[in-house]
């Protein structure tokens, strides 16, 4: 199945067309995660691969959304795109900032202290309040998923979208969000996530 297929089926909320599609456009992810390496150690509090290939998976999040066939354009060029764009905002530096060979970076593998008896490198001596943050918003959706898990798919992906990736109202599917919330209002629900969330 072809890219403009399988996001078609994924923006319609087929997630196994998403993971599909994802198999089919991730090698192509790659080939521009390697040059932001240094600039996302140094400037995101220590960004590792993993970390990239999750900020390449949200690009192919905002590629399927914004992706129209009728525009004449390839799923794989609005793909690059939003993996690109993405990939600077991780790392808080525009692609002109990237390339200034004036700039500095300091490697966070580096060992915190020459004479340290364990083996800490830099990386490890860094607060990261986002990833606090990170862990509680996780905490709180894994909680809530139950309450979700019933509701048809192109609604958990709204509000998945509009909640967790924090997309603006304007990039969400606002039918599936306002009938999603609707269903979460409903006595038999809204009783049990206020039992949840007061106790």
């Amino acid at each position: 199945m072809s890219n403009e297929e399988l996001c078609a089926l994924a923006g319609g909320g087929d997630r196994d067309a998403m993971m599909e599609l994802w198999r089919q456009v991730r090698r192509l992810a790659w080939k521009f995660i390697p040059r932001w390496r240094t600039a996302a150690a140094a400037a995101a509090g220590g960004m590792v691969d993993a970390d990239l290939e999750q900020v390449a998976f949200i690009g192919l999040l905002r590629a399927v959304d914004s992706f129209r066939p009728d525009a004449g354009w390839r799923f794989s060029t609005i793909f690059v795109r939003a993996v690109q764009n993405e990939l600077a905002a991780a790392v808080g530096r525009t692609d002109r900032q990237f390339s200034d060979p004036l700039r500095f970076a300091v490697s966070l593998d580096l060992p915190a202290s020459p004479d340290a008896d364990e083996e800490l490198i830099l990386a490890d001596m860094l607060e990261d309040p986002q990833a606090a943050e990170a862990f509680r918003r996780a905490e709180v959706f894994g909680a809530l998923e139950p309450f979700l898990s019933d509701l048809p798919a192109d609604q958990q992906a709204a509000l998945y979208r509009r909640y967790w990736l924090e997309l603006p109202p304007g990039e969400v599917d606002r039918r599936s969000h306002d009938a999603a919330l609707r269903a979460l209002r409903h006595p038999s629900r809204s009783r049990q996530l206020r039992e949840f969330w007061h106790g």
